[in-house]
């Protein structure tokens, strides 16, 4: 079976590739040639997905390039060009007369009648499916080409088939990594924000931790320190090391 007709057989095959995807990290959506960014933006989301099949090789059709079958053989000599071959009769004649010291040997002679009566039946039956292949030559064409043209008919329904369950898949594909994308920026923004108010909270905290420890320190001295403040002592230069990392 020839390229071509494969390529017919399995029908039109999708455009775009494995660039087309969307990067997940960055949130960048490629561009589609064939579908604006006006009614992209319109419909909210990528509303014209491109195909990701091109690259795939061409499904596997056992029923057509099986080249052991008789079909896969018949369509192997029509892509070559070469004529049907002709009918082998050699075996219609393969038989050989007694001679020499077999010449009077009467059991030779019944073996060789016996063998010619048997290629004798076997020409008339050959003969009677020639006239019969003669008589429904057309009929039998007919319907061998219309065996031919359902079962392309199922390859390139069983190709659509995949292509349509593929692109679906890639589409659903796209359309989470284009989610993942946005949830992945929200993700991003949001613990810049808590970055930076912890940073401010811990700048913030610096002065008051330093207040607090004076206070503490003169209360001490005047013997009015309570007993549970004793115990809560205040890191400050932990404070400051985790300000200046964070920050």
């Amino acid at each position: 079976m020839s390229a071509a007709s494969a390529d017919s057989a399995n029908g039109p095959h999708p455009t775009g590739g494995p660039q087309s995807l969307v990067s997940v990290r960055n949130g960048v959506q490629p561009e589609d040639p064939q579908c604006p960014a006006s009614a992209s933006q319109e419909a909210g989301g990528p509303s014209c997905i491109p195909d990701y099949l091109k690259d795939l090789p061409f499904p596997q059709l056992p029923l057509l390039d099986d080249m052991e079958c008789m079909l896969g053989k018949e369509m192997a000599r029509k892509a070559k060009g070469d004529p049907i071959p002709e009918l082998d009769m050699s075996k219609y004649t393969a038989f050989s007369v007694p001679s020499g010291a077999k010449a009077s040997d009467p059991k030779a002679w019944e073996s060789a009648v016996s063998q010619c009566q048997q290629l004798l039946q076997h020409a008339a039956t050959a003969h009677i499916n020639l006239e019969l292949m003669n008589s429904h030559a057309a009929a039998s064409w007919q319907r061998h080409l219309t065996n031919l043209t359902q079962a392309k008919d199922r390859m390139t329904g069983l190709a659509k088939r995949r292509a349509e369950e593929a692109n679906s898949i890639c589409k659903i594909r796209k359309m989470q990594q284009v989610e993942a994308a946005g949830t992945l920026k929200q993700l991003e923004q949001t613990a810049q924000e808590y970055k930076t108010n912890n940073a401010s909270i811990i700048e913030a905290l610096g002065p008051l931790s330093a207040e607090v420890l004076d206070l503490k320190g003169k209360c001490r001295i005047r013997g009015i320190l309570p007993e549970y403040a004793e115990e809560d002592e205040f890191d400050l230069d932990a404070w400051h090391e985790a300000a200046g990392t964070t920050s």
